[in-house]
């Protein structure tokens, strides 16, 4: 079986590990890693925060950039919430719908309980 290499990548000055492939879903899982693809087309509403906060200290272990790899929505604040995930608060409270290179950052708020939009990046005008 082959080890597979952890890189370091430099993203708006910070240093960020790992870029991995996710399929878009409802309730999206993401792997190891700071930098995630998201393919498909189905719309995102919630993320998984397992392993991205430190329960003890209830802080954000790190950020996450995904990088849309299609016509993918991501919903805004979007209803019920499925145990171990949190939603997604977006700047302008409403859904954001992504073209094929868009990035979307953000960081998990332990406070609040939610995945916080820090940045993103629209290719298409």
């Amino acid at each position: 079986m082959a080890r597979r290499r952890r890189e370091a990548h430099e993203f708006r000055g910070r240093i960020l590990y790992g870029i991995e492939s996710v399929a878009s879903g409802s309730l999206v899982t993401l792997g190891k890693g700071n930098i995630f693809f998201i393919t498909g087309t189905t719309a995102v509403n919630h993320i998984l925060k397992t392993n991205w906060v430190n329960v003890a200290r209830g802080t954000v272990v790190g950020e996450v950039v995904l990088i849309l790899k299609g016509a993918i929505t991501i919903n805004h604040n979007a209803g019920s919430v499925p145990a171990g995930a949190a939603a997604i608060f977006l700047v302008g409270s409403a859904a954001y719908v992504g073209t094929d290179g868009d990035t979307l950052s953000l960081a998990y708020d332990s406070i609040s309980g939610v995945w916080r939009e820090i940045g993103r990046t629209v290719l298409a005008a």
